[in-house]
């Protein structure tokens, strides 16, 4: 299985998108982030599943579960299983809302450098 997290492309797609969720009730069951303002930004082999894995970010910090990874509110993260992605928003403290929907734009990996 693995894990992807996907980070603003820049300022402006940041920008839009809280700007875009700001009025989302984080009660919703489900949140629908675009997809363009995005890039793949680390790539990484996980244990668990993605019911595991939201589980588990349930009951302790998302910082925990995703220790050698800094992840800031408004990223994704996917859990691919190899038969079908499963798309994570994170929107604080043990708080991963769900997405049914997420076409990520481009899978290149940006590194430390670049940011």
């Amino acid at each position: 299985m693995i894990c992807r997290i996907y980070g603003f492309a820049d300022e402006c797609a940041e920008y839009m998108e809280k700007l875009s969720i700001s009025n989302f009730d984080p009660n919703e069951p489900y949140i629908y982030p675009i997809g363009s303002h995005y890039t793949l930004r680390r790539e990484m082999p996980i244990s668990m599943n993605a019911k595991q894995f939201f589980q588990a970010a349930q009951e302790e910090p998302l910082e925990e579960l995703l220790s050698d990874f800094d992840i800031a509110f408004g990223e994704v993260i996917e859990i691919d299983d190899g038969l079908c992605p499963y798309y994570f928003y994170y929107f604080g403290f043990l708080k991963l809302i769900p997405i049914p929907i997420f076409h990520p734009s481009g899978k290149d990996i940006k590194t430390k450098e670049e940011h």
